[in-house]
């Protein structure tokens, strides 16, 4: 978010259920809430720390598109494809992200989350996914150019059986929308890859201690008007053996 004077803005932290551009809201929100209630900004690390000492937080929701993940948070150079990052982004998704797999809180992470539970979990990226990805199909129908909406279904995804996603969709062939130019390239530590696109490529992951971790690559909020299975993905409900209480949303920009 840059402000009038062109200054970068770091995302804020707080209370609320109202996103804005750059905006960060944590907490229980049975209801909407005063959007006045905020912490303080995301470079403040103890204010961070002491929103997350909430008893009231119960699940962190990585939801949404947006930047490509900044390389440096695994080791890497930039490449050539890579497109423009959010540093102070990537640094609150990843702290949160971290500090809730390391207290077992569920986590709910879609298309740029999914890449996130990844790294927090120790693995890496592929930058591109048709330069750097051998035998790579098309994963990158963005909804820019008019051709393809963002419920185009481009390609099915394999779920694996005796997974949280089989529940859901159930297990076998499920087609899905695509809207990423990279993914997983290496599996982060302690992670199941519970959906596989046809050509290898990771696309949904599972925590393997039990805990309540779902990550998605494509957007099921994109055919959740439609499809029961979608909306069930993202009803706080099927969190329910971790926790009985409403979403944390960590909401960002769309893509």
């Amino acid at each position: 978010e840059i402000d009038e004077s062109g200054d970068e803005l770091s995302a804020e932290v707080g209370v609320s259920p109202f996103v804005a551009e750059g905006r960060i809201s944590l907490g229980r929100i049975p209801e909407p809430a005063d959007p006045e209630l905020f912490v303080g900004r995301s470079s403040d690390v103890d204010a961070l720390t002491e929103a997350w000492r909430n008893p009231q937080i119960d699940l962190v929701q990585i939801a949404l598109g947006g930047a490509d993940i900044d390389p440096s948070n695994y080791g890497e150079e930039r490449h050539a494809r890579c497109d423009k990052s959010d540093p102070a982004r990537d640094e609150v998704e990843l702290i949160l992200v971290r500090w809730a797999l390391t207290d077992r809180k569920p986590v709910l992470g879609v298309c740029r989350g999914l890449q996130l539970v990844n790294l927090a979990a120790g693995g890496t990226l592929y930058q591109d996914i048709g330069d750097q990805m051998p035998g790579a199909i098309k994963h990158d129908y963005f909804p820019y150019d008019g051709r393809h909406g963002r419920g185009y279904l481009a390609h099915d995804v394999s779920i694996a059986d005796h997974t949280r996603l089989a529940e859901i969709f159930g297990a076998g062939a499920l087609k899905v929308n695509s809207m990423h130019h990279q993914g997983v390239r290496q599996l982060g530590s302690h992670l199941l890859p519970s959906a596989v696109a046809p050509d290898g490529l990771v696309e949904g992951v599972e925590s393997d201690d039990g805990s309540y971790l779902v990550a998605v690559q494509w957007h099921p909020e994109a055919d959740a008007s439609t499809d029961e299975s979608s909306r069930r993905l993202r009803t706080p409900g099927n969190c329910s053996r971790a926790s009985s209480r409403p979403l944390l949303p960590i909401e960002s920009s769309a893509l």
